[in-house]
């Protein structure tokens, strides 16, 4: 059977995230984000306007606009200060990112650091890093308005994120999965579903990754070629998954 790729006419690398502070030693809790959420008093969607470092220190100071509002004292589109003044357990932010972050504290200056449950939802170019996927589902109704109306690239890329999941992941045996890269960008993780999952009349997947083009602009002169990132499509309890 013909493999199916589809791919925007863009140049891209996906990062995974690894903080640069990987010296730190403090244990790292492991648990899923929805269950560690529960531990914070402070949870917001913001972006960075403004980053200080202080360079072989690994303290970072930030100015953030909040996006969605999740938990506790800022409200949506304050402007509020972040620190990460941890040595090798510190977040290094920069302007353009977005970050979720979860802290405790009832006011500012708010501090984040690797061992809590922040996390990177899109870089300073646009790519994604955790992405909207992740951090969408601890919002309420009101916050998700916050957030789209703030970016249209939210509701362009959650469409998107819905229709992989209606994918068919049923499966007997290994040879009956496959993966299929057809998310936004080229060198993101393929899609992980049977074989001939993607249907061969390809209009609504062409016209989603479409309005995902429109909607998320990338800063495309800084992202350098890269080749698509390899799978291992098996099934595992009747399901294909990925046991890269």
């Amino acid at each position: 059977m013909k493999q199916f790729y589809i791919t925007l006419a863009m140049l891209a690398t996906f990062f995974f995230y690894a903080p640069a502070s990987y010296a730190c030693s403090y244990p790292f809790d492991q648990r899923p984000l929805n269950m560690r959420i529960n531990d914070y008093d402070t949870v917001f969607i913001g972006k960075v306007l403004k980053a200080k470092s202080k360079e072989g220190v690994g303290d970072t100071d930030a100015e953030f606009l909040i996006l969605a509002a999740v938990k506790g004292a800022p409200a949506y589109h304050d402007k509020i200060k972040v620190i990460s003044h941890m040595g090798s357990c510190s977040h290094r932010f920069e302007a353009d990112e977005v970050w979720l972050i979860t802290t405790n504290g009832a006011k500012e200056p708010y501090s984040a650091n690797v061992t809590d449950a922040s996390v990177p939802i899109h870089d300073y170019r646009g790519l994604p890093v955790a992405g909207w996927a992740l951090a969408t589902p601890l919002l309420t109704p009101e916050a998700l308005a916050q957030l789209s109306k703030d970016d249209p690239c939210v509701p362009a890329m959650l469409a998107l994120e819905n229709y992989f999941e209606t994918l068919p992941r049923q499966c007997t045996e290994d040879k009956d999965c496959g993966g299929h890269f057809i998310k936004p960008l080229s060198c993101q993780r393929a899609v992980i579903a049977r074989s001939d999952a993607v249907p061969q009349d390809t209009k609504l997947l062409e016209e989603l990754q479409k309005t995902v083009r429109a909607a998320c602009p990338l800063k495309t002169e800084l992202i350098p070629a890269c080749e698509p990132h390899p799978f291992n499509a098996v099934c595992d309890q009747g399901i294909c998954k990925d046991k890269q």
